[in-house]
């Protein structure tokens, strides 16, 4: 009499087993969600890694637009010397019956400028490439998006299990009462944070195709200033190669026959001051197009930081959610 029907047991038994169902899905939600948490701790240790790479990127512009600075500064030199030296032979060629001591000394001069020359040819051939300068940091940089692209495609597969958990939670909805309608809040509240975190995936792809496609034009843009340094560098060898011939010439001619070399040498001077002043406009606009590539990396802190903001907004949500699933 105060025992109960059997059918009573028959539906407790049932709402049992319901109730076990609905707690294997919330269980389920909660490890999706962990590993959405985890991802998101990944993501962001991998935007600190990319902003350690910007650093340095950042540092080897300064340091290759310092090395374009003094390389500029030194042909500008080398003009002021040339223009030196050809006033010197024009006195000469003008005043011809100097004695033979005056031509001595003009030779002399030509050999301490054709030594200064292969001085610094040799400095520049020490110099690291502007282009190898550059390669180890921006192939850090590659990995890392590599790496968060794979930690996107992570994400968007927790989106599709999201909307298959929120199915399903849907499905027993119906028969667990008002317990069904709380679990599907929850499910649903997931599924909204999955898109959300979708949609955070897809920002950060987008200015990862940016910052990779800057990476690509700075290359590109030292990639020029590297050719340009080496054009320079095969004309000062030239001109100091055309110094060092006419000297020998010089002592191995008698003082009667040195005017129209020294007109020779004067024409041949002046077309040299004429390409290193050439190359001395390329280096000024070398070093305009580098600092505009430095400008464009730094914006690539900006960003940095956006990422950054969207891994704490994600991180508040799956808190949200956490929390909701929690209760």
């Amino acid at each position: 009499m105060f025992g109960k029907s059997k059918k009573q047991e028959e539906l407790e038994q049932e709402m049992l087993l319901k109730q076990a169902e609905a707690d294997k899905y919330l269980k389920k939600l909660s490890e999706v969600t962990d590993k959405m948490r985890l991802v998101q701790k990944e993501t962001e240790a991998g935007i600190v890694t990319m902003e350690g790479s910007q650093s340095e990127l950042d540092s080897q512009m300064a340091k290759l637009l310092e090395t374009v600075s003094a390389a500029a500064g030194e042909a500008k030199r080398q003009n002021a010397k040339n223009r030196e030296l050809l006033k010197e032979i024009g006195v000469l060629a003008d005043r011809a019956e100097k004695t033979e001591g005056s031509y001595q000394r003009s030779v002399e001069g030509i050999y301490r400028r054709e030594k200064e020359l292969l001085e610094m040819i040799d400095q520049g051939r020490k110099l690291t490439s502007p282009k190898e300068v550059l390669e180890l940091a921006a192939t850090g940089m590659r990995q890392e998006m590599e790496e968060m692209e794979q930690r996107i495609g992570e994400m968007e597969e927790m989106e599709n299990q999201m909307g298959v958990l929120s199915l399903n939670a849907a499905i027993e909805a119906g028969r667990l009462g008002e317990e069904g309608v709380q679990f599907v809040e929850a499910a649903e509240k997931v599924r909204d944070l999955s898109g959300k975190y979708h949609q955070s995936a897809s920002f950060m792809a987008e200015k990862m195709k940016k910052m990779e496609e800057r990476l690509m034009e700075a290359e590109t843009q030292v990639l020029y200033l590297t050719q340009i340094w080496n054009e320079h560098n095969s004309r000062l060898e030239k001109a100091a190669e055309g110094f060092g011939t006419f000297a020998g010439r010089l002592e191995a001619t008698e003082s009667r026959n040195l005017v129209p070399q020294i007109r020779a040498v004067t024409e041949s001077l002046e077309q040299s001051i004429g390409d290193s002043e050439t190359v001395s406009k390329q280096y000024d606009t070398a070093q305009d197009v580098v600092g505009q590539a430095g400008k464009t990396f730094r914006k690539q802190q900006e960003t940095l930081n956006s990422l950054r903001r969207k891994a704490k907004e994600v991180e508040e949500w799956l808190r949200a959610v956490g929390a909701e699933i929690g209760r």
